[in-house]
């Protein structure tokens, strides 16, 4: 049994969902987790702030069983927030990143530590690229499949519902998922897209996407919601979904297509950075993409890098044509059969804990 600190930060964001995971996975595989909310004194979880954090970072089935020092310190958040270690135990930190390169900043923050974890090859390829020399450990996530509900029984010819779970912002291209959902489908085509959009302290999301809605030709209808939900509601959703369609330029990991997948429900995406390692034509409708300079998109980041970083670009007409693909109600009941299998092989929570530990030396 090891006894681990591990830090995440609170809320719904990318890192505090991952945290979530695997703290949840490491105490249900019998170790001791010592839970601390990045900017929060060490408590369990259930003791801070409103119910929507505390339930991010629920990952303690019980209190720890000793006070014993931890074995092992784990961070999972981008390098900046690192930190000092805060005990004598060898300090890790588990980030990952969406272009081909780290920021050059990012480096000495990492390279003062005991070693990286990340969840992708891309992701360890992105950090050595960059200049990190500590160790680097590919360890992916571990999904337990009790958490997620019974593939959904769609009927033939039923409505085709699509379902976006994004932050609002330039790298996951909202415009090229919209454009791309206008040339797919018409008024009169029975579709849905729903997208569950994060807007990360913005107030003009609303604003931007009306802007883009009216230079889109007429078509099928298009839902934004904003308001976070309980993660088994968003589960659900995503269970009652035809697909999950993404125009993500990069992804470190990409939690929500793993969500999709062990729902049972195909992807409509680019494979082409992170997601790399669990998807595949296998269980997704593939988006082509084209390189694209990370800078054309976000120029404000430009001057943070070593070099030009690279990641992946879709066009409008791409997007069209693999939703177009995902029409066919066959093709999307093979691959959720895929997927779902897939996910359960592949990001089984025991065989996932054992690599962690074994990385940092607590085998």
């Amino acid at each position: 049994m090891a006894r681990i600190l591990w830090s995440s930060p609170p809320g719904s964001s990318g890192y505090a969902e991952f945290g979530r995971a695997w703290a949840c996975a490491l105490a249900d595989a019998g170790h001791d987790v010592i839970v601390r909310m990045l900017g929060r004194e060490s408590l369990p979880p259930a003791w801070h702030g409103p119910k929507g954090e505390a339930m991010a970072m629920l990952a303690l089935r019980r209190l720890p069983r000793t006070s014993a020092p931890p074995d092992v310190e784990i961070v999972c958040t981008i390098p900046p927030a690192f930190g000092p270690p805060r005990t004598a135990a060898p300090h890790w930190g588990f980030s990952m990143y969406e272009a081909d390169a780290i920021p050059a900043s990012w480096v000495p923050h990492c390279n003062r530590m005991a070693g990286i974890l990340v969840p992708s090859t891309h992701s360890a390829a992105a950090f050595a690229r960059a200049g990190v020399t500590v160790p680097i450990r590919v360890v992916g996530c571990p999904a337990a499949m009790r958490e997620y509900p019974a593939p959904a029984a769609h009927e033939p010819g039923g409505t085709f519902r699509a379902i976006a779970i994004m932050q609002w912002s330039s790298r996951k291209d909202p415009e090229a998922l919209l454009r791309g959902w206008a040339r797919a489908f018409g008024p009169d085509d029975g579709a849905v897209l729903t997208i569950h959009a994060n807007p990360v302290g913005r107030a003009d999301v609303c604003e931007e996407f009306l802007a883009l809605t009216r230079t889109l030709t007429p078509c099928a209808l298009v839902n934004l919601e904003l308001t976070p939900l309980p993660r088994p509601e968003l589960l659900a959703r995503i269970a009652e979904s035809s697909v999950l369609v993404s125009t993500a330029h990069g992804e470190g990991w990409g939690m929500s297509y793993v969500d999709a997948l062990a729902c049972g429900v195909p992807v409509v995406a680019p494979i082409a950075t992170g997601e790399r390692d669990f998807l595949s034509r296998a269980n997704t409708f593939e988006i082509a993409t084209r390189p694209e300079l990370a800078a054309v998109r976000e120029p404000e980041l430009a001057e943070h890098y070593a070099h030009a970083p690279m990641w992946a670009a879709c066009a409008p007409a791409a997007v069209a044509t693999a939703l177009g693909l995902a029409t066919v109600a066959s093709a999307r009941a093979t691959r959720g059969r895929i997927g779902r299998a897939n996910v359960a092989h592949w990001l089984e929570p025991a065989t996932r804990v054992a690599r962690l530990l074994d990385a940092v030396g607590c085998a």
